[in-house]
């Protein structure tokens, strides 16, 4: 019988060592959430303050952008333009640099690129943008694939 008390003291204060080292863990699990949530909220405000300071304020994702490509116009919603988070067009569209956006004197958004290749950019936002998964790169001839490659690298799309 005394074993047994034995053998329940030493489990019931091991036990206690786990439940303890647990809520420890729990704790800095905790403080290092919290620290992560003042970090996005920082950055979020600091978006919002860009966005405020360069003219998109007002920006909605439903945004119709005009865009002149090389003398092409193009017409893509800002939802698209900016579905690749983290990528170049994604910084350029959101709203954040509106005012500094490089324009026409129709307003369009003037981009030195490709109009044949942004199309092909284009087609494959719209794509990732409706897909749940992420779509193939849409097919180009063989003698744009290498140019194709370099916007698509350039912008940042690839994920």
């Amino acid at each position: 019988m005394k074993a047994d008390t034995t053998n329940q003291s030493a489990l019931s204060s091991l036990l206690e060592d786990i439940v303890k080292k647990l809520a420890s863990s729990m704790k800095l699990i905790n403080d290092e959430h919290q620290a992560l949530e003042k970090r996005h909220k920082d950055i979020i405000d600091r978006q919002d303050a860009l966005a405020y300071k360069h003219g998109g304020e007002h920006a909605k994702p439903s945004d119709i952008i005009c865009l002149n490509v090389r003398g092409t116009e193009l017409f893509a919603r800002r939802d698209t333009l900016t579905v690749v988070k983290g990528s170049r067009l994604e910084a350029l569209f959101s709203g954040r640099w509106e005012n500094q956006l490089l324009r026409d004197e129709s307003g369009r958004v003037f981009m030195d690129v490709d109009p044949a290749m942004f199309k092909k950019i284009l087609e494959y936002l719209y794509t990732v943008k409706i897909s749940e998964d992420l779509p193939p790169l849409p097919e180009v001839a063989d003698d744009d694939t290498e140019a194709f490659d370099i916007y698509m690298d350039f912008f940042k799309l690839r994920t």
